[in-house]
C-alpha cells in the first residue's frame, strides 16, 4: 500500500493508513488498553480471534519480522471480515471525454 486507504475494524473503528504496519499501528493506539508493543498486539488479536470466535488468525510467528507478521496479518483480517477497506470518494465519471485538437 503506497497512497493512504481507509479500513474499517469488526467493531466499527475507521483507520486510515498506508501500510499494513501501520494499520495495525493505528488498531492498537486505539485499543482501550493498548498493549505495550505490536508483537503483543498480533498475539492478542491471535487469542482474541481463537478464543472468541474459533478462528485461526494468521499473524505470523512470534520473532518473525514485524513487516512481515503485519502483511500476513492484514491478510488474514480481511480474509474473516475482521477489517475491511473503504472505498475511495473520488468515482470515475463515465463517457467523459476532452476533445484533443491536432490541427492549427
Amino acid at each position: 500500500m503506497s497512497r493512504p486507504r481507509r479500513f474499517v475494524f469488526i467493531d466499527g473503528r475507521e483507520v486510515e493508513a498506508d501500510s499494513p504496519v501501520a494499520l495495525l499501528e493505528a488498531l492498537r493506539g486505539s485499543e482501550h488498553l493498548p498493549p505495550a508493543t505490536l508483537d503483543r498486539y498480533l498475539d492478542l488479536l491471535h487469542s482474541r480471534g481463537a478464543l472468541g470466535f474459533g478462528l485461526r488468525l494468521d499473524v505470523g510467528a512470534p520473532g518473525e519480522a514485524i513487516e512481515a507478521r503485519c502483511h500476513r496479518a492484514l491478510g488474514s483480517l480481511i480474509a474473516f471480515g475482521w477489517v475491511r477497506p473503504v472505498a475511495s470518494a473520488r468515482r470515475r465519471v463515465a463517457g467523459r471525454c476532452v476533445p484533443i485538437r491536432t490541427g492549427p
